[in-house]
């Protein structure tokens, strides 16, 4: 059919038949569209859980549906973003990689270059690891000892020791050290160290060993050293105790470096006090003499002390330390001390002018009663007698003085004095010499207090009495106002004693110290007194000659006791 404007109209039959075939498309499509509604779904729920799976890999939180909803989710790109960010992260794991091959490098060039020997074990004692050093120190050229135990790559023969560091790093959980282990000839320092996992458990020691081989050596060398400087140093100061003199020692600059006792003692110094300072300064005014021996102005040189009101004299010498050819590296100054000498020279003049009075006296009376002896006028008998008594006695006084001198000599030259020894009664002896005092001095009175029995002693019976008469002469001498002398003898533990006790003017302490010495008189300046100054000194030689001994008790101004002792046997 065809309308009125030339359009062909669809008959009712074909217009049902169109609206069934457009009915029919539509639901065609709604089926497609659910089909991909499902398939979106599907895809995007896969895409939320691959992309949640790797945002646990990375470390992140999933996704949450309720906080992005899937359209948001397609929208954000999430696999783009978490691509990046692997590719971030791979980035960063090349780069970290490097950085620890850098680093492993390194470590692998410590390890080997390390001076000590380095072992890495598991638990078992099973070797993972060793640097070069310790191949050097145990392992034979080309051995591989990687998987062995170490008890049989490294200890091999060796006896077991009774603590391993191993073993006691394994038991103690913690580092552990031993200072000295033996391996051949060889000695090392071992440090054990533990490392754990981080589970906590044990995986692995280290152990280093250190060769202190040469240290050892050095030790034991500095030990023989610093023995033999000690022995030295023992010896130096047994040398230095041992000189009575005081010494010096000075340095090239004149720097006192060492002095010894005798010098502390001299000076009043403390023995460390003058050391490393300019003799000069450190040393007192009086002994600057030093310096004058230094700087060559004098090889000797002698100077004065005043010790305690008591003036002392020294002589100064010096000797120089030579270092090889180095020239002086010091000086030693050795102060000696004179004054006995001087004392001895000294009494020694007294002496001289004592003896000669002396001998002048006795001679001089001798050749005038010779001369009146000889002369052609007649002489009564009693006159003549007299004359030759006198002369007799003077006689006899200058041979005793001979004798004297002739005894000093033996005693200078170090001989000892000879002796004739026999048995006398020495009661009878002490008697016979009373006597004569007793007939000679009419000032004095003699109290004798001995046993009535004879006492035999083997003495030399012309010594002892010469010791009696010089004892009792002095006695007399220096009880110049007259007064008592007591002689008392007797027997005292196995040995006859014999003690001379006067009422005179007594001894100071000094006098009494130096009363036994040669040439000395208590008071040289009274030469009414008369004497050389050798009786009690020669009394002292003569009483020990016969083994025996002499002292003497006294007090200035209350007189003094004279003992003697002389062996029965």
């Amino acid at each position: 059919m065809t309308s009125q404007h030339g359009t062909m109209e669809l008959s009712v039959e074909e217009r049902g038949l169109e609206f069934e075939s457009l009915r029919a498309e539509l639901a065609a499509l709604r089926r497609e569209n659910v089909r991909l509604e499902q398939q979106q779904k599907k895809e995007i729920r896969y895409i939320r859980e691959k992309v949640d799976q790797l945002l646990q890999t990375i470390g992140t939180c999933p996704l949450k549906s309720e906080e992005l909803d899937d359209e948001h989710l397609i929208a954000l790109d999430p696999i783009g973003i978490v691509s990046e960010t692997f590719s971030q992260i791979l980035d960063h794991l090349r780069y970290t990689n490097h950085q620890l091959g850098q680093a492993r490098d390194e470590i692998a060039a410590i390890f080997h270059a390390a001076a000590a020997g380095i072992l890495v074990l598991d638990p078992s004692r099973q070797i993972l690891s060793y640097n070069r050093k310790l191949q050097e120190f145990f392992l034979i050229a080309g051995q591989d000892a990687l998987g062995c135990q170490c008890s049989e790559a490294i200890c091999g023969r060796q006896e077991k020791m009774s603590e391993c560091v191993f073993e006691k790093v394994i038991a103690s959980g913690h580092g552990e050290h031993r200072s000295d282990i033996l391996f051949g000839d060889r000695h090392y320092d071992v440090v054990g160290m533990p490392i754990t996992g981080s589970d906590g458990i044990l995986s692995q020691i280290v152990l280093v060993y250190n060769d202190i081989t040469e240290q050892k050596a050095s030790e034991a060398a500095l030990r023989t050293a610093l023995a033999e400087a000690r022995d030295a140093r023992g010896k130096l100061d047994a040398i230095l105790h041992s000189v009575s003199d005081p010494l010096i020692v000075v340095d090239a600059h004149h720097r006192v470096v060492l002095v010894n006792r005798a010098a502390e003692d001299l000076l009043g110094i403390c023995l460390h006090q003058p050391l490393g300072r300019a003799l000069r300064k450190a040393m007192a005014e009086p002994l600057l003499a030093g310096t004058a021996l230094l700087s060559g102005a004098a090889d000797r040189l002698e100077f004065a002390l005043l010790d305690q009101g008591r003036e002392r004299f020294f002589q100064a010498r010096t000797s120089s330390l030579r270092e090889g050819n180095e020239g002086v590296a010091g000086t030693v100054i050795l102060l000696h001390e004179v004054t006995r000498e001087r004392e001895v020279e000294r009494m020694k003049s007294e002496f001289v002018s004592t003896a000669a009075h002396e001998l002048q006296t006795p001679l001089t009376a001798i050749i005038g009663f010779a001369e009146l002896l000889l002369s052609d006028d007649p002489l009564p008998a009693e006159v003549r007698r007299e004359s030759l008594q006198f002369v007799h006695q003077k006689a006899e006084r200058l041979s005793l003085l001979v004798d004297d001198l002739l005894d000093v000599g033996s005693l200078e030259a170090g001989r000892e004095l000879e002796l004739t020894l026999d048995v006398a009664d020495i009661n009878l002896l002490l008697r016979r010499v009373i006597r004569s005092f007793d007939l000679h001095s009419s000032r004095h009175q003699f109290e004798l207090n001995l046993p009535e029995e004879p006492l035999y002693v083997r003495i030399d019976h012309r010594r002892i009495a010469k010791v009696l008469e010089n004892i009792i002469g002095n006695a007399i001498k220096y009880s110049p106002a007259g007064g008592l002398i007591q002689i008392s003898g007797g027997l005292e533990g196995g040995n006859y004693e014999v003690a001379i006790t006067d009422q005179g003017i007594g001894m100071s302490a000094e006098q009494r110290e130096r009363v036994f010495e040669r040439f000395y008189r208590g008071d040289a300046s009274d030469t009414s007194l008369g004497g050389t100054g050798l009786g009690m000194s020669i009394a002292r030689h003569n009483i020990e000659a016969h083994g025996g001994r002499i002292w003497v008790e006294s007090r200035q101004g209350e007189g003094s006791r004279v003992h003697f002792q002389l062996p029965l046997g």
